[in-house]
């Protein structure tokens, strides 16, 4: 799941990358996931999270059940 989240955020081989909560860097600050668990953090603006879900939940700004419904329909489920 932590790859869709590098999908959708441009990520380093550090697993760092700007923030899409927040336009990008700010100083001091930079968004991070981390690829074992998907959870990410963001230091500038506070945002994160434990895993895609609650990632698609807060950039998306959604619920469960729609983002669920959504991640069914990508991979060819039914919502």
């Amino acid at each position: 799941m932590s790859e869709r989240i590098a999908r959708t955020v441009e990520i380093s081989p550090a697993d760092v990358g700007p923030c899409p909560f927040h336009e990008g860097y700010r100083a001091g600050g930079r968004f991070r996931v981390n690829v074992n668990t998907g959870a990410f953090r963001c230091r500038a603006c506070g945002a994160y999270g434990g895993g895609i879900l609650a990632f698609l939940m807060d950039r998306d700004r959604q619920v469960f059940p729609e983002v669920l419904a959504r991640l069914a329909r990508d991979w060819g489920g039914q919502p």
